[in-house]
């Protein structure tokens, strides 16, 4: 299977107010300083695909932090990736939603909960098919080992030689 990013769009999601990388389906390349948001993208494109980060935890807070270091729990985290595969288009995009509540007063609140949305070719899924449609398309596991070079060392020695084996004949 043969997949290739478009674009990377990346909105209200931990230090990145709003984002868009156009790769074009070319090889590029994500540089800059320290605390300029590199790391940031590679998780908000593995959140998207797998609501991990690139180390492979969960992701617990994508909310953003204000200059008084509070998060602001109105906004909503959204990841959207236009890719090709095996030459035809594809959508993906997820969203963590607050949660509102009615106050005493009647006046609407937000809390501290989120609820994730799931977007196929701008399709609502439910976790589960979203999940199962994403694993159709790459394997969380093989995801890993060809984005991240620290990931085949982590493997157990069986597993390394099986996976040379099968790559080499």
């Amino acid at each position: 299977m043969e997949i290739k990013l478009k674009s990377l769009t990346i909105v209200d999601f931990a230090n990145i107010e709003d984002k868009t990388f156009n790769f074009n389906l070319k090889n590029s390349t994500v540089f800059g300083d320290n605390g300029t948001g590199k790391t940031t993208t590679a998780n908000s494109f593995t959140w998207l695909l797998f609501g991990k980060n690139t180390e492979g935890k969960m992701i617990k807070n994508i909310v953003p932090i204000n200059e008084q270091g509070e998060e602001q729990v109105e906004k909503v985290p959204t990841v959207t990736a236009e890719l090709e595969v095996d030459g035809e288009a594809l959508k993906l995009e997820r969203r963590s939603n607050p949660v509102k509540k009615k106050d005493e007063y009647g006046m609407t609140e937000f809390t501290s909960s989120r609820e994730t949305a799931f977007f196929v070719n701008d399709i609502p899924y439910k976790k589960k098919d979203y999940e199962a449609y994403i694993k159709q398309v790459i394997d969380e596991n093989i995801f890993k080992l060809i984005t991240n070079p620290n990931e085949f060392p982590r493997l157990h020695w069986k597993d390394k030689r099986e996976l040379l084996f099968s790559i080499s004949g």
